[in-house]
């Protein structure tokens, strides 16, 4: 398998035949274990996520999450681990262009218009969280109060002040709370409206978990792709 920048985010299979090699499921009930194999068994992905200090500390050990929406709409986390072998393909994460379908009807016509109005930007629009859920599912998870969170993928010569300062004023004017994260080149991301405020360290989200890194250092890294 190629190098993966970054394992958050990304839409991961798994092989069925690992099913019953899957960590992290001890505990769960039987109801929720049938819905993680029928899941599988439908060819559907799982989410890539950062390391936690739950996990088993084996580098060889893929750390994933699977929402499960049970039929009284109550949610519930799974965080996973599974072998790299056990992988049997791996996908950028969803548009959110292609999630439009799954959407309530006015929340899709909002976040249509929105991408009209970031066409003028040098980005990628990406989803996670419920959006992503909800088209996977092929089940509306979300109502017109959702949020949505946003990965955003910039290339190197957007204003990433600007861009934060719309996505933050977008929210306001469209009428829909958004969220999210801007993804960099090195595969680690931050809140893209922690980046509209001041503070000079930003909390950078990795694979590995969380560490501050200077504003400075973050822009000048941005600005510069190959250091």
């Amino acid at each position: 398998m190629d190098k993966i920048k970054s394992w958050r985010h990304r839409r991961i299979w798994i092989k069925p035949e690992y099913l019953d090699l899957l960590k992290g499921l001890d505990g769960i009930s039987l109801r929720e274990r049938e819905y993680v194999d029928e899941w599988i068994n439908s060819g559907k992905p799982l989410v890539g996520r950062a390391i936690n200090p739950c996990d088993q500390s084996d580098e060889d050990l893929v750390p994933l999450g699977l929402m499960l929406h049970l039929s009284n709409m109550q949610k519930k986390r799974l965080n996973i681990q599974v072998e790299l072998a056990a992988v049997l393909k791996v996908e950028e994460p969803l548009d959110l262009l292609k999630v439009l379908e799954v959407l309530p009807t006015t929340m899709a016509v909002k976040a249509r218009n929105m991408l009209t109005l970031l066409g003028e930007y040098p980005i990628q629009v990406k989803v996670f969280g419920s959006a992503f859920w909800s088209y996977e599912g092929q089940k509306n998870y979300m109502t017109e109060y959702s949020d949505i969170d946003l990965l955003i993928l910039p290339s190197h010569n957007c204003d990433l002040f600007k861009l934060a300062e719309t996505l933050c004023e977008l929210s306001d004017s469209i009428g829909i709370r958004l969220d999210g994260e801007f993804e960099f080149q090195k595969g680690y991301s931050v809140s893209w409206r922690e980046f509209a405020g001041n503070a000079g360290e930003l909390l950078m989200k990795t694979d590995i978990g969380p560490k501050m890194m200077a504003r400075n250092q973050l822009i000048e890294e941005f600005n510069d792709p190959h250091r």
